[in-house]
């Protein structure tokens, strides 16, 4: 999951007569800590936040947000090291997503593998973020669904290549599958069950002499020819 950044803020407070206010504070400096790819300098420019400025504690969660909206980084901190005559000294320490080598994939006998690397889009070099994985995730349940294995289960893990470097491990257990052992119609009263399931082109029920596989998109399009079958008045059909 992603880490929530932490922002280690500060107040600056002067006194103005006998009322403490706060105050904008200048920056004396920015380091950055944790980057392997991104250059520091394009971090900084990135973050909205300059050597000189002065600035708030808004500024700050803004500098944050900022290279959050990047979309580069599992992490962000920023501190304060130091805070002197000149200004404060700003510590911004970013964790980078680890970026792919190669895509290993196990237990697919179903669907080929070139198929499913077409589908979900790797390619190397890119980062590997929670969400990248969540969607391969669903892209390749969605595949097997497609092709009739509902009881598909797809685990996603990362293994270490070097710093900063992972593979990504894809696990299939395709399972059964899925048959259709009957097809039953509730609510018609004016067509039987048996004028509703000739309306069927791609499905049937699975028999002594032939399976049945369910297909999703198969079952959506014979669902629209039943619905067709109940409509009152069919011009094709003439009634």
């Amino acid at each position: 999951m992603f880490k929530r950044a932490t922002l280690i803020l500060f107040l600056f407070l002067s006194i103005a007569g006998t009322q403490a206010q706060v105050t904008k504070i200048k920056i004396a400096s920015i380091a950055i800590e944790g980057n392997r790819t991104a250059e520091a300098s394009s971090i900084r420019l990135n973050s909205g936040l300059m050597v000189g400025d002065e600035v708030t504690r808004e500024d700050l969660q803004k500098a944050v947000k900022n290279l959050w909206s990047l979309g580069l980084f599992s992490d962000i901190k920023l501190f304060v090291t130091n805070q002197g005559l000149e200004g404060i000294d700003l510590l911004l320490r970013v964790n980078e997503y680890a970026r792919l080598n190669k895509v290993i994939l196990e237990g697919n006998d179903e669907i080929d593998s070139d198929d499913i690397e077409k589908e979900i889009l790797v390619y190397k070099g890119m980062k590997v973020s929670t969400y990248k994985m969540a969607k391969i995730k669903k892209t390749i349940k969605d595949m097997y669904i497609e092709e009739g294995y509902l009881l598909a289960d797809i685990n996603i893990d990362t293994l270490r290549v070097s710093e900063g470097t992972v593979n990504l491990e894809i696990i299939i257990n395709e399972g059964e599958e899925v048959q259709v052992e009957s097809i039953t119609f509730h609510g018609n009263s004016a067509l039987d069950d048996d004028d509703l399931r000739g309306a069927m082109d791609e499905i049937s029920e699975n028999t002594w002499w032939r399976s049945a596989d369910f297909n999703q998109q198969k079952y959506e399009t014979d669902l629209e020819l039943v619905l067709a079958e109940t409509v009152p008045y069919n011009p094709q059909k003439g009634w």
